[in-house]
C-alpha cells in the first residue's frame, strides 16, 4: 500500500515535468517515462516502453527514425501494438479449413457481442411507460441486471437493479423503488432472499424513493395484499444520523409454510448531492454494515433515488475494504470497473472517484498498512486537488 501513496506522490510530481523541447511528441526519456508511469505499469508492458537510440526509436525489434513525427506517434498507438495475421496465411487456412474457420468465427463474434453492454430490457420498460424508471436516461444493462420470477399473471421479470457478486462482496445495487416499482422491489427482496438493505436516501420525498417501510415500531407497510414489511426495532449505532431498522417482510402469497423473513435496513439520511460525507463517516457506515451482515452472505441492496453515485461509491469503497482486510491489498480500478460493467453511470464524477481513493487509503492507514505518515498525508492531500 506504501506503493500506491508513492505513486500518487509521483503523480504529483509529475506536473513539473514538461514534453517540450523534445525532438518527438509524447516520447519522454527513460527516467522520466519510468516516473510517470510507474503506477501505472506492470513487468509484462517492461518491453514495450519506447526508447531512444542513437538517432532511432526502438520498439521491440523495430527501428523507427525520429524524423518522421507520424511514425513516432504510431509507435505509440495501442491498435498499433496489435499483430495482425499475415493475409496469405489467413486466406490458405480459410480455404483448407473453412468450417472450423467459421465455427471460430461465430465464436469469435458472440464474444465480442458479449464484451458490449446491452439495455433492451430498459428500453422494453420504456416503451411500455410503466413507470418503473426513474429517467429515461439512467438505463439499466441487461449484464447483470436482476431478473425476477413471476408468480402471478402479470408479473414483470424486470427492475431497475443489478447484482455484483464478486470474492469481496454480492450486492445488488438498485434504483429506490418508485410507486410502481414497489412490489417488484418487495418480490426482489424476498426472490433474492436479502437480509439486509442499505437506505442511502433520506425517504423525505417519494418522488426520489417511495416510502418502503415505516421508521415506527410496529407499523407496517403492505403491497397489493402480496407482501408486507412491519418495523420491530430500531436500533442505536455510534455513527450520526445512521438508523438501523429491524423489520419482517411477509410474502402473504405463501399460504402453507414459512412466509417471514427477518431483515434490517440501514439508513443514512445525511448523503446528499450537496451534501457529500467524509472518508471516516463512510468507514464507520461500512463497519457497521460488517457487523450486521457477519456470516451472512445472501446479497445486499444497496439504493439511493437512481441507485447510480452513491450507492456505487459505497458498494466499491466496501469490495476494496473487504480486500484490504483479506489480503492486504487493494485493486482500485479493478473493482470500479467490476460494478461499472454491471452499473451505468457509477464513479462518473472524479470527485466520486477521488472519495473512494481517500476512504480506502485512511482505512488502510487504520490497519497499520501504511506506516509512513508524511506519505500518507501527501496522498491524501494529491486526491484531494
Amino acid at each position: 500500500l506504501d506503493g500506491v501513496t508513492e505513486s500518487l506522490i509521483n503523480l504529483e510530481e509529475s506536473k513539473t515535468f514538461g514534453v517540450k523541447d523534445f525532438n518527438l511528441p509524447l516520447i519522454q526519456s527513460q527516467s522520466q517515462t519510468e516516473e510517470l508511469s510507474r503506477d501505472s505499469r506492470t513487468v509484462d508492458d517492461e518491453s514495450k516502453i519506447p526508447m531512444e537510440i542513437s538517432g532511432h526509436l526502438h520498439f521491440g525489434n523495430c527501428f523507427f527514425f525520429t524524423l518522421d513525427r507520424n511514425i513516432a506517434k504510431d509507435a505509440l498507438s495501442a491498435q498499433k501494438l496489435v499483430k495482425g495475421e499475415n493475409v496469405m496465411d489467413f486466406t490458405c487456412n480459410y480455404i483448407f479449413s473453412k468450417k472450423d474457420l467459421e465455427r471460430a468465427m461465430k465464436f469469435e463474434h458472440k464474444f465480442l457481442w458479449k464484451q458490449q453492454q446491452h439495455i433492451s430490457n430498459f428500453c422494453q420498460s420504456e416503451e411500455m411507460n410503466d413507470g418503473k424508471n426513474r429517467s429515461p436516461t439512467v438505463v439499466n444493462f441487461n449484464e447483470g441486471a436482476v431478473h425476477l420470477l413471476p408468480t402471478l399473471t402479470n408479473d414483470s421479470r424486470y427492475i431497475h437493479a443489478s447484482q455484483i457478486n464478486i470474492p469481496y462482496g454480492n450486492f445488488i445495487i438498485a434504483q429506490g423503488p418508485t410507486k410502481q416499482s414497489l412490489i417488484d422491489f418487495f418480490r426482489m427482496l424476498w426472490q433474492c432472499h436479502v437480509r439486509l438493505v442499505i437506505c442511502l436516501d433520506p425517504l423525505t420525498d417519494p418522488m426520489t424513493c417511495y416510502p418502503y417501510f415505516s421508521f415506527k415500531k410496529q407499523q407496517l407497510v403492505k403491497v397489493r395484499e402480496r407482501f408486507s414489511l412491519e418495523t420491530r426495532e430500531s436500533i442505536d449505532t455510534p455513527v450520526a444520523n445512521l438508523f438501523v431498522y429491524e423489520a419482517v417482510l411477509t410474502n402473504m402469497e405463501i399460504r402453507s409454510g414459512i412466509n417471514k423473513r427477518c431483515i434490517h435496513i440501514m439508513r443514512y439520511d445525511e448523503w446528499t448531492d450537496e451534501k457529500v460525507i467524509s472518508s471516516v463517516l463512510l468507514i464507520k457506515m461500512i463497519t457497521v454494515m460488517e457487523v450486521i451482515n457477519e456470516k451472512r452472505r445472501k446479497p445486499i441492496v444497496v439504493h439511493g433515488s437512481y441507485g447510480i453515485r452513491r450507492s456505487g461509491i459505497f458498494v466499491i469503497t466496501s469490495l476494496l475494504m473487504r480486500q484490504i482486510t483479506e489480503t492486504h491489498r487493494m485493486s482500485v480500478l479493478n473493482a470500479a470497473i467490476a460494478v461499472r460493467k454491471c452499473r451505468y453511470g457509477v464513479l462518473r464524477f472524479l470527485t466520486d472517484y477521488r472519495l473512494v481513493l481517500q476512504t480506502v487509503l485512511c482505512y488502510a492507514k487504520q490497519c497499520n498498512l501504511i506506516k509512513n505518515e508524511r506519505k500518507f498525508m501527501d496522498a491524501i492531500n494529491v486526491s484531494k486537488e
